[in-house]
């Protein structure tokens, strides 16, 4: 294929611009596990960097869009996690003698099976392929991510926690992509 304007980002990661329409491949917006506010942002930024933005213009839009996770109120919609269990929940489990912490989402899963929340006699929810949407809150104090299902979100969500593990890394790797010489982790937020 022949593109006017491309980025790579990676192996079998890249944007191509022909005219007005985009091919994404590999990208995050287009992955089906991505929350939806870290797609939006991508999306942004691509059109940027395909604009050939300034870099002082990047960095704006960078602190801009942290701003708004942080400080507005965002609908949780926008927040919300997709992750498929594998096999049961009961299934997961730590090798002999180690210590073993379920996925934020096995654990959500054998919370609402063990208080009888979404199941049926004749249906199953919470076996192999089922997919638990559900919103990080925060940490607990082992250090555990912690989330609820959406049916059970409160409105406060751990705004760090998407910021530095699912909206800024790959924005991130974006700007590096096309700003090598540009620190753009200054941007990050310890988690």
């Amino acid at each position: 294929e022949k593109f006017d304007k491309f980025i790579i980002e990676g192996k079998k990661k890249y944007v191509g611009k022909t005219g007005e329409v985009y091919k994404l491949v590999g990208v995050e917006c287009i992955k089906r596990d991505t929350v939806t506010i870290a797609s939006e942002f991508q999306r942004e930024l691509i059109e940027l960097l395909m604009d050939k933005s300034p870099i002082i213009k990047l960095r704006k839009w960078v602190i801009n869009k942290r701003k708004i996770l942080f400080k507005e109120e965002i609908p949780k919609e926008k927040i919300i996690i997709y992750k498929k269990l594998t096999k049961s929940p009961e299934a997961y489990k730590g090798k002999s003698g180690k210590a073993y912490t379920a996925p934020v989402h096995v654990r959500i899963a054998k919370s609402l099976k063990e208080r009888k929340i979404g199941g049926g006699n004749k249906v199953t929810l919470f076996s192999s392929g089922t997919i638990i949407p559900y919103i990080v809150i925060g940490k607990e104090k082992n250090g555990q991510i912690q989330g609820v299902h959406i049916l059970e979100y409160k409105g406060n969500f751990d705004r760090g926690y998407y910021w530095s593990n699912l909206v800024y890394p790959p924005l991130k790797r974006l700007l590096e992509t096309i700003h090598q010489n540009v620190d753009w982790t200054i941007y990050e937020e310890s988690y």
